[in-house]
């Protein structure tokens, strides 16, 4: 795990968002969640709305938002969801209306994610985790794709 941030012991006191579109859940997404727990007091999922990933991916998630957020809420490392319906969550303001310390995210290397966190890693408020290697999301929708 790695950080954008120069803190000492985060768990204390300390309230987490982990943005994210969680479709086709898998155990990546359930190490950046348990990651995110246990480096945190209060670990926040932001769930990514169906129109929301229609504008930013160009397709509806193959699982659809009500149901991302009942297996979201039923896992241990996730004390709440709250829906992201555009790019609003990623700078400090939303944050701070929120009482949320960070976001974090997985590695990435995306053009519009790095531009995104930009603002929120400027004011050190932002906390990276390694990914699950070989995990992802769009690479599971292609194969299915094929099968």
């Amino acid at each position: 795990m790695t950080s954008s941030t120069d803190s000492g012991s985060l768990k204390e006191y300390r309230t987490c968002i982990v943005d994210g579109v969680f479709d086709l859940f898998h155990v990546g997404h359930l190490n950046i969640l348990k990651n995110a727990k246990q480096l945190f007091s209060v670990s926040l999922v932001g769930l990514n709305t169906d129109d929301f990933v229609e504008q930013y991916k160009g397709a509806k998630p193959v699982i659809p938002f009500n149901q991302r957020k009942e297996i979201l809420e039923s896992i241990i490392h996730v004390d709440g969801v709250l829906p992201i319906n555009g790019y609003d969550c990623y700078t400090p303001a939303f944050l701070d209306q929120n009482s949320i310390d960070y976001l974090v995210h997985g590695r990435t290397n995306d053009p519009i994610l790095c531009q995104m966190y930009a603002e929120l890693k400027d004011n050190k408020m932002y906390f990276e985790i390694d990914e699950t290697p070989s995990i992802h999301t769009t690479q599971l929708v292609e194969i299915c794709k094929y099968r």
